[in-house]
């Protein structure tokens, strides 16, 4: 590439001989993994031995940019100037061979283009010819070896040979560097995978040895992993014998096959838990291991419990309902019979499964067409249906039934089964006629009073006083009938009152309506008016009221019974899942499931217990005008894209005063009712306007409308015209409960095939400014605050005190109320307890604890509310009160707020003039 003078040098015999042994040096330091500092500067001087005055450099390739490796005899200012120069093809001697992957000898720096850029620091350095070449690895270059010379100079083909041997040396010691990085970081890979698995893992050898053991195992266990390794099996699993395990999992041992079993481990402290053990044999270096994962199942087995109990209660409520169910394979024609069916049926729970015909022969000759024309049908439209029909048990007696079914189809549609529940009626039906018959041979007794005399005069010429009437009045209707009876005779007032009376030692019911007849002078003169005993009619109202409680029971059970069948399907279908399916993206997607299932499971819990009016409820004064802004976007998704809502909001503020969670609840439902009513799509329409005294919310639809006889019983719980399976009949229930809780009135005004209108009245609230909207949920934060939390089920207890202990906080776990009762109250900062619990109550206890500590704040939680807590006691700061169920976030948020609402109420006190930091110990 120049043309300057040049000097072409050699290698002495001596340094021949000198080099060979710098080869073996070399060789026994890689082989022995000495580090690249060591063998790097060595490698570098033994090429400067071959040259007297030349000076060696290795430069590593590091994405594209050399770093100095080693080059002992370079001045230190050349190093730093070229360490992370970037290769290219005329980047000096070193990256252009690194970046053309070639040799590159530049026998004259001064005139060689290659180094125009580094030309003076050469010159500064006393670098006068410089000699690369590429250390190569299978084609990829690793990074260069070079030589440089004080005066311009060309190598002999000998020089580039040794050269060529040395840049091979280096890339054995740069691979071998590399491979001991590799597998370095591959073990560090392993160790914090292994450490960092959920399961505990051991290792053992063919004596059950345990040989290794990740962090998981350890903790669980609660020993180091010094202590289990070189231990057997028995330290914290003494009863195990794996000769006692079943055949089938020795047999998958011994031929290297995974196996997995049940057995339970001990921790340090004593105590046992649950485990599901999987194992894998192998070889390693001709010597037997055994792979465990092991599993603690003790929330799976709760779940289970949790599960079971559920079903329990499901198959308990039907019993008490006189409810069961049935289900007919059509491919089959196989009957599945619930236990409370078949004693419905007046038979011994059997197999639960037996044919059609044994299914449809207890039906009445007279019902059986009847019914097989209604399936027949049913099955024809794919629609369910209602029927009542009467059976005849073994021992003759009649019963009614009302059964209510629908059709599962397949994915093609067409029918595989006939789904159904039947309800006991006869006794209703038995309670309707006997009141039927009772008002048929009802007796009035006309009579007529005299207000100037006080006396009353029958139909039949008898006559009595009042004072007599009044004697014969039970005590504690007295002063009700007597109001009554001058609110008549004073105002005016029509008299229409029930009440007891008292005939000799025996109690009975009467009502009496009567009419006030006014004088001349416009006052009361006569009081005209009929008496009806109304004892029997009483009675059987209180028994039809029983009936139709157990109809509604019956009802509810079908219905949440179907809900929850879903959702404990789905839970219990995806568990199954992660039992067997241990793939991560499997178990993640099952994990949400059940989540969501939960999740579904917890709002109908929610809706059954507003129904019921057993919620904490917060009543504000609100503007309802941003409630209804704030759901658009939830009642649009509702809607679907072929539903146009329109909303028209009064101009002036519509202020009421209602729970705002409550209300957002009613108009969901109310959207959700509107929607089902019109499947073609439409219009639904939300307005809102406002008088002197009144708020109204109207709730339009176009939908397909209601008929009168519907109409008289939409606001019946568990009442639905959807199809079996579509609702549970609690929506408009909820509504009608809701707004009558807050004072409100509701009309329903509905036209077949013209839609449904809802409109609410509620009283205008004019006094009062409207609360502020809600903030959203601060992000949970912990303490370290000691909580004593009471608990009588253990699935809860525990899920709270992992919940309470993740963020911080010292938990002392009681399983009963009488237990926590002796815990010293000054050794607790919060008392964390459930409302309704054997023996001893939530509140019951809170007291007890405050008679030592009046200032210990209380949080009570419970999955619904009776009148055992004075909700209107609560005072901030001391009291609060957490629904069932709960997130760990809200149980943190709610338990942080009432500690920090106890400390600011503190500080207060000792802010007041009568209260001096010295005496009361503040600072």
């Amino acid at each position: 590439m120049d043309t300057g003078p040049k000097t072409e040098v050699t290698i002495g015999a001596s340094h021949l001989e000198s080099t060979e042994n710098w080869q073996y040096v070399i060789l026994e330091d890689i082989a022995s993994r000495a580090p690249l500092d060591t063998v790097l500067p060595k490698l570098a001087h033994m090429l400067e031995g071959l040259l007297p005055g030349s000076r060696a450099s290795i430069l590593v390739l590091e994405g594209d940019r050399l770093r100095v490796a080693a080059a002992p005899s370079l001045p230190e200012f050349y190093n730093r100037a070229i360490d992370g120069v970037q290769i290219g093809p005329s980047v000096g001697s070193c990256g252009t061979a690194a970046f053309s992957a070639r040799p590159v000898i530049v026998s004259n720096i001064q005139t060689d283009p290659l180094w125009e850029g580094y030309r003076n620091l050469a010159e500064e350095a006393g670098l006068r010819a410089c000699w690369s070449t590429p250390i190569l690895s299978q084609s990829q270059v690793l990074g260069t070896f070079a030589v440089y010379l004080p005066q311009p100079a060309e190598p002999d083909p000998e020089f580039l040979v040794w050269m060529q041997r040395a840049q091979h040396l280096a890339c054995l010691a740069l691979e071998s560097e590399r491979a001991v990085r590799q597998l370095r970081d591959s073990e560090e890979r392993y160790r914090t995978l292994v450490d960092h698995a959920k399961d505990g893992m051991f290792l053992f050898d063919a004596n059950l040895i345990v040989v290794d053991v990740n962090r998981s195992a350890c903790d669980s266990l609660q020993y180091s992993a010094e202590e289990l390794i070189g231990g057997t099996i028995a330290k914290f699993d003494p009863y195990f014998d794996f000769q006692s395990l079943s055949p089938d999992v020795i047999a998958r041992k011994e031929a290297g096959q995974e196996f997995r079993f049940e057995s339970r481990h001990r921790r340090r402290d004593g105590t046992s838990f649950p485990v599901e053990v999987r194992g894998l044999p192998f070889q390693n270096h001709g010597e037997e291991r055994v792979l465990t994962l092991v599993s603690d199942i003790s929330e799976r087995r709760q779940a289970q419990a949790a599960l079971e109990r559920q079903r329990r209660l499901l198959l308990e409520a039907q019993e008490i309902a006189g409810m069961g169910h049935f289900e007919i394979n059509l491919q089959t024609r196989q009957v599945t019979w619930s236990e409370s069916l078949c004693r419905i049926y007046g038979l011994k729970p059997f197999d639960h499964q037996t044919d059609e015909e044994t299914f449809f022969a207890p039906l009445h000759p007279n019902d059986r067409e009847v019914v097989e024309r209604a399936i027949e049908k049913s099955l024809q439209d794919r629609a369910p249906f209602r029927i009542r029909e009467r059976i005849i048990r073994p021992d003759s007696q009649m019963r009614v039934l009302e059964t209510n079914c629908k059709v599962d189809c397949d994915d093609h549609g067409s029918p595989t089964h006939l789904i159904g529940a039947c309800l006991d009626i006869t006794e209703r039906l038995e309670t309707e006629l006997a009141l039927q018959r009772a008002n048929e041979i009802a007796q009035l007794t006309e009579w007529v009073y005299d207000v100037h005399s006080q006396t009353f005069f029958l139909q039949t010429g008898a006559s009595f006083l009042l004072e007599r009437f009044e004697r014969n009045i039970h005590p504690a209707d007295l002063e009700m009938v007597r109001q009554a009876w001058r609110k008549t005779l004073s105002e005016g007032v029509p008299y229409d009152v029930q009440n007891r009376m008292l005939r000799e030692g025996r109690v009975s019911w009467i009502r009496a309506c009567a009419n006030p007849i006014l004088g001349v002078t416009g006052r009361v003169e006569r009081v005209s008016g009929v008496t009806q005993d109304i004892t029997v009619q009483r009675q059987l109202e209180e028994q039809l009221r029983e009936s139709q409680k157990m109809e509604a029971v019956g009802r509810l059970a079908g219905g949440v019974a179907h809900d929850f069948n879903n959702l404990l399907t789905v839970i219990q279908g995806y568990t199954m899942l992660l039992e067997t399916d241990h793939d991560a993206e499997t178990s993640q997607e099952a994990i949400q499931s059940i989540r969501q299932a939960s999740d579904r499971a917890a709002a109908l819990t929610s809706q059954l217990l507003a129904f019921s009016r057993r919620t904490f409820v917060e009543p504000q004064i609100i503007d309802i005008h941003p409630l209804i802004q704030r759901s658009n976007n939830i009642i649009r998704s509702l809607l679907g894209e072929n539903i146009h809502c329109q909303v028209q909001l009064a101009t002036e503020p519509c202020i009421i005063r209602i729970d705002p969670s409550q209300f957002e609840q009613v108009l969901i439902n109310l959207v959700v009712n509107a929607r089902d009513a019109m499947p073609q799509g439409g219009m639904l329409t939300i307005q809102t306007s406002r008088d002197e005294s009144s708020v109204s919310i109207t709730v339009a639809d176009q939908g397909h409308g209601m008929d009168s006889e519907v109409l008289e019983h939409i606001f019946e719980p568990f009442f639905t015209t959807k199809a079996l399976g579509s609702g549970t009949g609690l929506g408009l229930a909820v509504v009608h409960g809701v707004v009558s809780r807050w004072g409100g009135a509701i009309q329903v005004e509905s036209i077949p095939g013209a839609g449904t209108s809802f409109r609410l009245t509620f009283e205008l609230v004019t006094n009062h400014p409207p609360s502020l909207p809600a903030e959203p949920p601060p992000e949970a934060v912990g303490g370290v605050e000691t909580i004593l939390w009471v608990e009588d089920e253990p699935a809860v207890r525990d899920i709270a005190r992992q919940a309470l202990e993740g963020f911080g906080y010292k938990v002392l776990c009681s399983t009963q109320a009488s237990e926590a009762s002796l815990v010293d109250p000054a050794a607790v900062d919060l008392l964390l307890t459930d409302v309704i619990m054997p023996t001893m109550s939530g509140t019951e206890l809170a007291c007890r604890l405050r008679q030592a500590r009046p200032d210990l704040p209380v949080l009570y939680v419970s999955g619904y509310t009776d009148d055992r807590i004075p909700w209107e006691n609560l005072q901030p700061g001391r009291d609060a009160f957490l629904q069932k169920p709960f997130t760990p976030a809200a149980l943190a948020r709610k338990v942080r707020q009432l500690l920090d609402e106890k400390k600011a109420t503190a500080i207060d006190k000792c802010r007041l003039p009568s209260c001096s930091t010295e005496a009361s110990g503040c600072s």
